[in-house]
């Protein structure tokens, strides 16, 4: 057997291994992710909110106001995140199982290839031992025959096996892809509305700072005004 194919199975038969394999983290990350993403959901617009339960399938009232909305991702959000991981372990313990019935498939193959070995072998060595017509020669061509059907069963159960491992290891490596994509479309999501939000804040900052200054000037040209008159009264009184 190849060590890589060992390597892929051990991986694939091992939940913790297959978990860290595959980009996902303990249940301690994803609970602070949750919480993480919690703050990202409050900020969200109604039809970002009704673009999510969409997508997951979830009913809503329609219409529905942004409050309603809000409160059903929460009451969903953790179940849609363990439904997610739910999908990943859930593909690991099949990969598992599949590997150990692949192993014991392969065995029972070689064992078996082995068994029609011998048995032929034997009956070659009896027929010579008891004088019969076969000769030494058809003996041996008899055992080398069953040799080389052994070895044939035993080649086609390995290709058998390496090729069931790959499927199982695609099949996987699709699973992680899609989990990849799903939380690269969340991050990116949350990085657009933080910006977005930067930059609103940047031009209400700039509004108050413009209106500032025009309360200043505006009241520094009404002085200048009331002090010119005043200074004019009083060349008018003299």
């Amino acid at each position: 057997m190849k060590p890589s194919t060992i390597i892929v199975a051990a991986t694939l038969a091992s939940p913790a291994l297959a978990k860290g394999f595959w980009g996902f983290g303990s249940s301690d990350s994803q609970s602070n992710s949750g919480s993480a993403s919690a703050a990202i959901y409050n900020k969200w617009h109604e039809t970002e909110l009704e673009r999510w339960l969409s997508e997951h399938k979830i009913p809503y009232p329609k219409p529905a106001d942004r409050r309603d909305l809000q409160k059903i991702v929460s009451e969903n959000w953790e179940a849609a995140n363990r439904a997610a991981t739910s999908t990943a372990a859930e593909a690991s313990a099949t990969a598992a199982s599949n590997w150990n019935y692949i192993q014991e498939r392969i065995g029972s193959i070689i064992g078996l290839g082995q068994k029609k070995s011998q048995q032929a072998g034997n009956r070659a060595y009896e027929n010579v031992q008891a004088g019969k017509d076969t000769t030494y020669e058809q003996a041996k061509a008899a055992k080398d025959y069953a040799y080389e059907q052994g070895q044939k069963a035993k080649d086609q159960a390995y290709e058998n096996a390496r090729y069931a491992t790959d499927t199982v290891y695609e099949e996987a490596q699709k699973v992680k892809h899609r989990a990849q994509e799903g939380a690269q479309y969340v991050k990116d999501g949350a990085t657009e509305r933080a910006y977005a939000a930067g930059d609103a804040a940047k031009e209400n900052a700039q509004y108050v700072k413009d209106g500032a200054q025009g309360k200043k000037q505006k009241a520094e040209h009404y002085g200048k005004e009331k002090a010119q008159y005043a200074k004019d009264r009083s060349k008018e009184e003299l």
